[in-house]
């Protein structure tokens, strides 16, 4: 009786049984899921606060340069000036013209 319980034991310390190696490989496929999905919203947030910069960086860049010409202006052109559109005189340059024009949403 002796005998068949060390040949028993010795089957068994062989190797790994099926359902050992189906539970491993679930969990390690849960787990590369879970990496796969924080790379992913991580790649999602890096784009979405790319835009966001680039479109702070654009309006600080309008902002500048508006701020820029109204402090140079020599005055208000009233010919063209309405409630939402802003011209004005200066000696600076400008592409196009010497008069510069803003319009401001109502």
């Amino acid at each position: 009786m002796s005998n068949v319980k060390c040949q028993m034991s010795d089957v068994n310390k062989r190797g790994f049984s099926l359902i050992e190696v189906l539970v491993s490989l679930a969990v390690l496929s849960i787990i590369i899921l879970l990496l796969a999905g924080v790379i992913v919203q991580m790649k999602f947030l890096q784009n979405k606060t790319g835009a966001e910069r680039e479109t702070l960086d654009a309006a600080n860049r309008a902002l500048s340069i508006m701020t820029y010409d109204i402090k140079g202006a020599e005055g208000i052109y009233t010919p063209t000036t309405t409630a939402d559109q802003l011209s004005l005189q200066t000696t600076r340059y400008i592409t196009g013209n010497a008069m510069l024009i803003f319009f401001c949403a109502v």
